[in-house]
């Protein structure tokens, strides 16, 4: 095997507690948090097969169905069971189309259905099979034909930034010397053969040599700089285009390399593939990023990217943390708008595809702390905000969690006893872990149907006013202002002349407001004129239809928030023994968690202290720690931990203001 160049990057790591390290509870969709065990990354090695870059960009000719559909994401083991084995399948997903029809779907999004040996499925063995537990392949394709034959799309999760162990190349590659899988993958005949410095590497137990995996041991990290794999999973894509799906969800799509531009390159190049083989195809990006600017670059290289700012502003706001974040949302999509047109982006258009939960975050329920009135709001700031919406499979009844995987993937909960025909058992190895799929306890599709106050019947609600009403989709957004809990914004551009304001009371107390205009509100029917006083319930929103031009809030009463930019100061001492040539930076949700980036540097001012001062709009509260260059040589406490000096927290928090923030490094992690 050709010896492979290594510089020395360590990843971009987001602070988000998700899935995908051990095999028996979690998945490939993990995060790593800076600081935790397992969390430092280094860059992979390159291949002597160097990538093509020559391929010109190609404009997306017509995937503007997903702008204004609604998404909803399954499961397939726990949705539905057709055959009475306690699996759901592919053909338990085609006999409830007509339940994802009677709620408003547009689209569905299948978590990993390809061969694989583990029950999440990211761990493909085969790309080219479907997992066996959920059907033939003759199976799939009637789903995908049913679906189209009922208007509804059909994306699937495409897991390729790794394989798992099993897979037949990774076999070749670890145990045969001369395979022409060798370079697909990061594999050293020895330790000392491994990079300087370059983490997350496995010992194979049978064969000595040390391979590269990012998210387990079970996962290990396909080779992009190889122009071979490019071309593989290509072709592979096409594989399943030709069966007739509408597009992918791109599983860790930003951890392809840690070197950005390996990253960026490969995802133009496959978007560009797409475009080619069916210009309709929609391409969403799973790049776990909690700020706008960082996540803007992805759009030059696929047409959409999951709003995970959004996600976690939205929490803020229903749990009652009153904030405009529709201004931030809107600045955000600027840039993904300018990101999408830029000379060498592979895309023309931005879809920006929002979400409040999914299969790694803990269900929004829970998250409310199972306050059914602030999970209505979560699902009321979402559909009544632009972008194109998806809901997580069980959102829609409000299904409960804890914090592991198997639980935030536990069974649809269909019936009132949670069993019945179609009711799925989540079981892995000898232990039921369904532990929130329970018998009455109001949480389940038959006992929401009949109730019209049922977070069920909310989301259908929503999505039917979002559907006749398409300027929520893509209208022009406006803030109007917060009034204590109360939080309001306009929508116009309506075909029709009319405009919508929204206004959401994220109190448990009813509010009042008085009202300048004629309305109706779209959720209650209740009509109200111009001048008089709106009671609205706690927890409630409103979405009031208006034909006037007037301002439909006075400016005393809701006046217009203004971010104001400030500058704040950090002065840092530094621990005992900090090398004086050493840089040292600040990172976090600012800059995507970048462990050397040059804007951050802070000035060293004597042996053992150092400063910097940021620009940012007053309020912004911040995630953050210091580095010295890498994740290798990050902030810890005097016990060497992660956690900071008596808390259970890995990161820093601030609130930006025009102040100093005096902080004290006690111990880097490369010191003892």
């Amino acid at each position: 095997m050709k010896k492979a160049r290594f510089a020395l990057l360590m990843m971009v790591i987001a602070v988000i507690l998700c899935a995908c390290s051990s095999e028996d509870e979690q998945s490939s969709e993990q995060t790593p948090v800076p600081g935790v065990t397992g969390g430092q990354e280094t860059a992979a090695p390159d291949s002597t097969a160097e990538p093509d870059k020559t391929a010109e960009p190609v404009v997306f000719n017509d995937p503007s169905w997903a702008k204004t559909a609604v998404f909803y994401e399954i499961f397939v083991r726990n949705f539905y069971d057709s055959d009475g084995n306690g699996i759901g399948d592919f053909k338990g997903i085609e006999e409830k189309i007509p339940y994802l029809k009677e709620l408003g779907v547009d689209a569905v999004w299948l978590m990993p259905m390809m061969e694989a040996t583990k029950y999440h499925g990211y761990d493909v063995v085969d790309y080219r099979s479907v997992e066996q537990d959920y059907g033939t392949m003759e199976d799939f394709e009637s789903l995908v034909k049913a679906c189209h034959d009922n208007d509804i799309r059909i994306i699937i999760d495409f897991v390729v930034n790794h394989t798992s162990i099993e897979n037949a190349w990774f076999q070749d590659a670890i145990y045969n010397d001369n395979s022409p899988y060798r370079d697909y993958y990061f594999i050293y005949d020895s330790k000392k053969e491994v990079p300087k410095g370059m983490g997350n590497m496995k010992k194979h137990a049978e064969t000595g040599k040390y391979f590269y995996a990012n998210y387990d041991f079970i996962m290990p990290d396909l080779n992009y700089s190889n122009q071979k794999v490019r071309d593989e999973i290509k072709d592979i894509a096409g594989f399943w285009l030709d069966k007739g799906i509408d597009g992918f969800r791109l599983d860790g799509s930003k951890e392809i390399d840690v070197d950005a531009n390996i990253t960026h390159s490969w995802w133009k190049e496959f978007s560009n593939y797409v475009a080619e083989k069916n210009p309709a195809a929609f391409v969403v990006g799973e790049n776990w990023i909690d700020g706008y600017g960082t996540l803007a670059p992805y759009y030059s290289d696929m047409i959409s990217s999951f709003d995970f700012p959004l996600c976690y502003a939205i929490e803020k706001v229903a749990l009652g943390n009153v904030t405009d974040i529709l201004t931030p949302l809107l600045k955000g999509r600027t840039k993904f708008e300018k990101a999408a047109n830029a000379q060498d982006s592979a895309s023309s258009m931005m879809i920006d595809s929002t979400m409040i939960g999914n299969h790694d975050i803990n269900r929004i329920y829970r998250r409310m702390k199972e306050n059914k009135g602030r999970t209505k709001l979560a699902a009321a700031l979402q559909f009544t905000l632009p972008g194109t919406p998806f809901i997580y499979y069980g959102e829609e009844l409000g299904q409960n969690s804890s914090s592991s995987d198997q639980s935030k993937r536990e069974p649809f909960d269909w019936y009132r006893s949670a069993k019945g025909t179609g009711m799925t058992v989540f079981i892995q190895g000898e232990n039921d872990i369904s532990k929130y799929t329970l018998p009455d306890d109001g949480i389940s599709l038959e006992e929401e149907e009949l109730d019209p106050e049922s977070i069920y019947n909310y989301y259908k609600k929503l999505i039917e006013i979002r559907k006749s009403n398409p300027v929520l989709f893509e209208g022009n957004y406006e803030t109007l202002g917060i009034r204590g809990a109360l939080f309001a914004y306009t929508v116009t551009g309506a075909e029709d002349g009319s405009s919508l304001l929204i206004i959401h009371n994220t109190d448990e107390k009813e509010e009042s407001f008085k009202i300048c205009i004629e309305g109706k509100d779209l959720l209650t029917d209740n009509s109200f004129n111009a001048g008089s006083d709106v009671r609205i319930p706690g927890l409630a929103t409103m979405i009031i239809k208006y034909d006037s031009q007037d301002r439909p809030l006075s400016e005393e009463e809701f006046p217009k928030t203004q971010t104001k930019e400030v500058n704040m100061k950090f002065t840092v001492t530094l621990p005992e023994g900090t090398p004086a040539d050493d840089k040292i930076y600040i990172v976090g949700n600012f800059n995507g968690w970048n462990p050397n980036d040059e804007t951050m540097q802070l000035t060293r001012t004597s042996d053992n202290t150092a400063e910097i001062t940021m620009a940012l709009d007053e309020g912004t509260v911040i995630s953050y720690k210091y580095t010295r260059g890498s994740w290798a040589m990050r902030e810890q406490n005097t016990d060497h931990q992660d956690r900071l000096a008596g808390t259970t927290s890995e990161n820093r928090r601030a609130t930006i203001a025009a102040t100093e923030q005096k902080d004290v490094i006690e111990a880097w992690s490369d010191i003892k």
